[in-house]
């Protein structure tokens, strides 16, 4: 059986999707999202090969193709190209496989060389770059296996917002996920009933229509103007009543102080800070040389976190305020805080 770092994932957040997936092998629905982000990495691969090409993009949207291909060559600069959009593959012993017979397989984005620096991994995302780190893991193992070297450093380069976040390569954090890679596989492997696990992540599944766990929404097909503006107006219904129902927990949770427990995961408070820019205009002033004002506009104000002591250093142009709101979140066993469940396995454009 392959597994891919999506194709485990997916297995993580419910193995009922897994199966209509990578088993039953059902189509998905291709967004432009997804669309977009796999030009951008052809674009980029290309350009590193001296063949740069962006007519594959519609033309509305080649000038800023252009500007997100350009920050990935720029962050790259004078050093050596080793392996571009190159595809890999790993036994179950982390030897080298062809990609096709492979019992793990990937393909990295790019893996370069300096002879200061040493090497570094690289994955492209289109927006933001705060993935977790378990998929560098895996193109760590694949690119160890294949070329016989770790990479010094590996890296989550952000397109649109030109920004890098790296993380230098862990010996130990790095046999610890080979062997939870292992055990995850070996789990997926001798499932003999692929559950459904409703969540949150079910409102972007491709597979929702005919998922026994959704039966009860008997999704119609669509044939018809008035069948549309019909479904519609049971969407808005739906949409009321799970609010509703959601409202109802946090009620329940807020008055309690009790947090509501399902398998890996809580439904409890969760604080976080929330900045908003109040003078637009003294806050050009007070970013430094190498800073771009228009980054931290609206959304962007989670850039603007990452500047070091920001609150004081823009203390009279934002506001900062306490949000609590109410979702799930996984539980982490190894102790500690619990972590946000509620990002989807987003598109690694």
């Amino acid at each position: 059986m392959m597994h891919s770092h999506t194709s485990m994932n997916t297995f993580k957040i419910c193995p009922k999707r897994y199966e209509y997936r990578y088993i039953q092998k059902l189509p998905r629905i291709t967004t432009p999202a997804m669309e977009t982000g796999t030009l951008l990495h052809n674009a980029i691969s290309t350009s590193l090969l001296g063949k740069t090409d962006f007519s594959a993009f519609p033309i509305e949207e080649r000038t800023e193709a252009e500007r997100l291909v350009r920050n990935a060559l720029n962050y790259i600069g004078e050093r050596t190209v080793v392996a571009t959009e190159h595809q890999l593959g790993m036994s179950r012993n982390f030897n080298s496989r062809p990609f096709d017979k492979a019992r793990f397989r990937g393909v990295i984005d790019v893996l370069i060389f300096d002879p200061v620096s040493g090497m570094e991994l690289i994955d492209f995302k289109t927006n933001y770059a705060d993935y977790p780190k378990t998929q560098l893991l895996f193109y760590t193992l694949l690119s160890s296996a294949t070329f016989g070297f770790l990479p010094n450093k590996i890296t989550y380069f952000s397109l649109r917002f030109n920004q890098p976040i790296s993380y230098p390569v862990d010996l130990e954090e790095l046999v610890q996920f080979r062997s939870e890679l292992l055990k995850q596989a070996r789990k997926i492997e001798m499932e003999k009933q692929f559950k459904p696990n409703p969540g949150e992540h079910c409102s972007n599944c491709d597979y929702i229509h005919q998922c026994p766990a959704a039966q009860i929404l008997s999704i119609p097909a669509v044939n018809s103007q008035e069948t549309a503006l019909e479904i519609l107006k049971q969407a808005d219904a739906h949409s009321a009543h799970a609010s509703k129902l959601k409202k109802a927990a946090q009620v329940f949770v807020k008055q309690t102080g009790r947090s509501i427990q399902d398998t890996g995961r809580e439904f409890k408070p969760n604080v976080s800070e929330a900045v908003s820019i109040t003078d637009m205009d003294l806050l050009k002033v007070r970013l430094e040389a190498g800073y771009d004002p228009d980054k931290y506009r609206n959304v962007d104000t989670k850039l603007l976190k990452q500047i070091p002591n920001f609150k004081n250093r823009f203390e009279d142009c934002i506001k900062i305020s306490t949000r609590t709101t109410y979702k799930w979140q996984k539980i982490n066993t190894k102790g500690g805080e619990s972590h946000d469940n509620t990002k989807e396995n987003r598109q690694s454009a």
